[in-house]
């Protein structure tokens, strides 16, 4: 007992900062709930407008908007992390372009 309160007491930022990743990656956006069965047509309905995920801004955005600052900030703005973002997401749509490309003759 006194070895566990002692490895909290060490390492109590270090646990601290997983609880904290954990809750960022797992604690976000909730899937709707499913209808159980055909016939469980008095499931609970989703109303419209309660929930916008267009006008709710992401903890990711708000970092790379923060990040971006202090990229432009430090003088290197053309390094933005938002900018190496794009670039690596574009790279990977034209690998997955050139992926089905390969395998499209393929069957």
């Amino acid at each position: 007992m006194f070895k566990f309160a002692g490895f909290i007491a060490r390492n109590g930022a270090i646990l601290l900062a997983f609880i904290g990743v954990g809750y960022f990656l797992f604690g976000g956006k909730k899937e709707e709930p499913k209808v159980s069965s055909p016939w469980a047509v008095n499931a609970p309905a989703h109303v419209p407008g309660s929930t916008s995920s267009g006008s709710k801004v992401s903890m990711t955005d708000k970092v790379l908007k923060a990040a971006d600052s202090a990229a432009k900030y430090a003088g290197v703005g053309d390094l933005t992390p938002t900018a190496i973002k794009d670039q690596a997401v574009g790279g990977m749509n034209k690998a997955e372009t050139g992926l089905s490309k390969a395998t499209s003759g393929q069957d």
